[in-house]
C-alpha cells in the first residue's frame, strides 16, 4: 500500500534480502521504476515525504535515489534503467565527492560499489588530461589499479574565467570522473537569505572587535527556530578567526547542562550539535576566542542548518578583528 518511492525503496532492498526472486518483488520494483523522473541519460526520484533523518527536498531526492539505486541494483533486473539511476547519482555528486548528507552519501556509495562489483571484464588503458590545449597528464589504468582514486591539480594551467578541460580514455572498460573548481566571492557580492525567511536563523557577535595580544574576546551566538515545527538536528557551523585559540570553558558547560549535546574543534572551525531546537525558540550560546599575536582579518562566516537539510543553511557575515600589540 505505499505510495511513495521512499517507502517503496525501503521496502524493495528489505526483499531483495529475502526473497529476491518473487513476483511480489518484481511488483515492488516495477512500481517504483514507474514512478521515476527522467531524461534520456538519468532516471531519479523525488523525495515527496521526508525521509526518517528529516531530509527534504534536495537532500531527500538524493538519499532516496541512492536508496532505490541500491534495491534495485540488488533486484538485478533493468540494467538499462539502473544505469540512469546510476548517471544521476554520479552527476549529483559534489565537489567534496559526497551526496549533500551522511545517508545521501552512505546509500549513493552503496549502490555505486555493488554495481561496480556486477559489471563483467575489466578496465585497462590510458587516460590523458588537457588543460587549454596543454597536456598536463598521462595515467595508466591496469586492472590492479583501476580501484585506486587519482587527484590533478590544475590551478597552475588555469587562467581568466573561460577554460577548457579535456579527458581521454583508449582502452577497455569504463571509469568515473569529476571535475570540481572552487572559487571565491567578495561578501558584498553574496546575496544573503532575508531575515527570518530561512527554517532557522543564526547571529554571531562579539564583546570587543580591537583588543590586545593575549587578550581574549568573549563571542554570543544566537540561533533561532523560524518555523512552527522542531527543527530536527540542527548543526551549527561557527568560524574561528584567524590568530585566536577557541577557549572552551562554556562550550564544556553547555554540554553538562545539555544545552547542547556535542561539539567538536577543528582548525578554524568549531561545530555545534543539536539534538533539536523547539519552535519558535532561541538558542543562546556563548564561548572566548584568545588572541594569539597581532593581526587584521575577518572572521570565516558562521551558519545553521538542518543537519540533512544543508541547502537551507543561514549565514552570518565575517566581521573584522583587529589585534594589537
Amino acid at each position: 500500500e505505499a505510495k511513495d518511492a521512499y517507502t517503496l525503496a525501503l521496502i524493495l532492498n528489505l526483499l531483495t534480502k529475502t526473497e529476491r526472486d518473487s513476483a511480489f518483488t518484481d511488483g515492488v520494483a516495477q512500481q517504483l521504476i514507474g514512478m521515476a523522473k527522467q531524461t534520456e541519460k538519468a532516471a531519479w526520484w523525488e523525495g515527496e515525504e521526508r525521509t526518517f533523518t528529516g531530509a527534504t527536498r534536495s537532500s531527500a531526492d538524493l538519499e532516496t535515489t541512492g536508496l532505490a539505486a541500491y534495491g534495485l541494483a540488488k533486484w538485478g533486473r533493468n540494467a538499462g534503467f539502473v544505469n540512469k539511476v546510476l548517471t544521476y547519482l554520479v552527476q549529483s555528486k559534489d565537489s567534496f565527492g559526497t551526496w549533500s548528507t551522511t545517508q545521501g552519501t552512505v546509500w549513493a556509495m552503496k549502490a555505486l560499489l555493488y554495481a561496480s562489483t556486477q559489471g563483467a571484464g575489466s578496465t585497462k588503458g590510458t587516460v590523458t588530461v588537457w588543460a587549454n590545449g596543454t597536456k598536463v597528464a598521462t595515467i595508466q589504468i591496469t586492472p590492479e589499479n583501476s580501484d585506486v582514486m587519482r587527484q590533478i591539480d590544475l590551478k597552475d594551467q588555469i587562467k581568466g574565467d573561460r577554460n577548457e578541460i579535456e579527458l581521454a580514455f583508449e582502452g577497455e572498460g569504463s571509469l568515473l570522473y569529476q571535475i570540481a573548481s572552487r572559487y571565491y566571492i567578495p561578501w558584498k557580492d553574496v546575496a544573503e537569505r532575508p531575515e527570518g525567511q530561512g527554517p532557522l536563523s543564526i547571529a554571531v557577535s562579539y564583546d570587543k572587535t580591537t583588543l590586545a595580544q593575549d587578550d581574549t574576546a568573549r563571542v554570543t551566538v544566537r540561533v533561532h527556530n523560524n518555523t512552527n515545527r522542531i527543527a530536527e538536528m540542527p548543526l551549527i557551523d561557527l568560524g574561528v578567526p584567524p590568530g585566536f585559540d577557541v577557549v572552551p570553558d562554556d562550550l564544556d558547560a553547555a554540554v553538562k547542562q545539555k544545552t547542547i549535546s556535542k561539539y567538536t574543534l577543528a582548525q578554524r572551525q568549531i561545530i555545534v550539535y543539536l539534538e533539536k531546537l523547539d519552535p519558535g525558540a532561541t538558542l543562546e550560546l556563548h564561548y572566548a576566542v584568545k588572541a594569539k599575536y597581532p593581526i587584521r582579518a575577518k572572521t570565516p562566516l558562521s551558519k545553521v542548518y538542518p543537519y540533512y537539510n544543508p541547502d537551507e543553511a543561514s549565514v552570518s557575515p565575517p566581521q573584522l578583528l583587529v589585534v594589537r600589540k
